[in-house]
This record gives structure tokens, sequence and C-alpha cells, in this order.
């Protein structure tokens, strides 16, 4: 009774479950000091300045928000997949049969779409194209091996039973590439801060 599905599951929430929730740098704390202008420096070559860390710090918080999207997508996932996973702990402890299960799975295999969706509609900086493509894969992976699932409940057909459990070993692998983003510091972090001490202190 697709021992390598099970198994699979409960590998794959303790990973996500690692990497859901991640450390975000705070753009609120300010050091003890800012920038200062340099001796000769004009306030027209400070403002150049002040403009092209506004311009990075624009880009940090664009990136912060797709860490914060990405890491709520993943939390989402994490919630769904041990969900199901506890739905074929019951099956698999006979407390549902074939056709309990096939209709649980067929209602949890449109919130795993869902979850394909919002993620392929997420916007990303482009230089983060592959962190967002790990995501989409990961989750697209992970909903086709429910639904090869499934489809050996419905036949019996062990081959439909390996292919699930190979899909879930390919969004696992996916998977590696956006924990591992998730679980560092964003950054340039000490930079962004002490850019962000300088702007306050700019007369409007």
């Amino acid at each position: 009774m697709c021992l390598g599905l099970k198994s699979l599951l409960a590998y794959f929430i303790i990973f996500l479950a690692l990497f859901s929730s991640a450390l975000y740098p705070s753009v609120a704390k300010f050091g003890d000091h800012g920038l200062q202008l340099i001796e000769g420096q004009t306030k027209g070559e400070t403002m150049d300045s002040v403009n092209n860390e506004n311009q990075d710090l624009n880009s940090k918080t664009s990136l912060q928000q797709f860490r914060s999207s990405l890491s709520g997508i993943v939390n989402q996932s994490l919630i769904l997949t041990k969900s199901y996973q506890d739905e074929i702990g019951k099956w698999r402890s006979n407390q549902y049969d074939n056709s309990t299960i096939i209709s649980i799975t067929d209602s949890y295999i449109p919130k795993f779409v869902n979850l394909v969706n919002s993620a392929q509609n997420m916007t990303f900086p482009k230089d983060y194209k592959n962190i967002h493509d790990a995501l989409v894969n990961s989750l697209k992976s992970e909903t086709d091996s429910y639904k090869h699932f499934r489809n050996y409940l419905v036949s019996g057909n062990k081959t439909e039973d390996e292919i699930s459990t190979d899909l879930l070993t390919k969004a696992l692998q996916y998977e590696m590439i956006y924990s591992e983003f998730l679980s560092k510091p964003l950054p340039n972090s000490g930079q962004m801060n002490a850019t962000v001490n300088y702007l306050s202190s700019v007369p409007s």
C-alpha cells in the first residue's frame, strides 16, 4: 500500500517545516549614526548618492516582498500537505477504504492546483527567477504525484504508484532550491539599514 509515498510525504513535511519560517532583517532598526557629507562633497552629489541608495532600497523591498510571498505559499503548502498526509494515514490504517481516499484525493487536488496558480502569479526579481521556478515546479510535481496516486488507487497499477513516488521525490529536489534561499538572510542588510537611517535624516 504505497509505502514509498507515505515515507516521502513524512520527509516532505519535515523538510518544509525546517524552512517555512525564514528570518527577515528588520528595516525598522536604525544605527546610532547616519551617513555624513564627505569634506568637499556637494549636496547635489550627495543627493545622487541618495537616489542610488534609494533604488537599492526599493530593490531590497522588492526582494523582501518576494520572500514574504514565497514563505506564505510554502506555509500554505506545509499545512495542506500535512492535512493530506493525515488522510493517507487513515487509509493505511484501514479507517478509509479506497473509494473514500479517492474521493478525499479528488477534494485535495484542486487545492494544490490553486497553490500552483498562486505561485505562478507571483511577481519576482529577475535575478531570482530560478527560486520562483523551483517553487512552481515543486508544487506542480507534488500535485501531479497525487494525481498518479489517485490513478493507482483506481486501477491498482503499480507503475502509477512508482510515478507518484518519483514525482514527490522531484518535488523535494526542487524544494531544496527555494528552501536554501529562505534559510539565508537577505544580502547587504547592514548597508540597507544605513541607507534607511540616512534617508530619514534628509530634510524633505
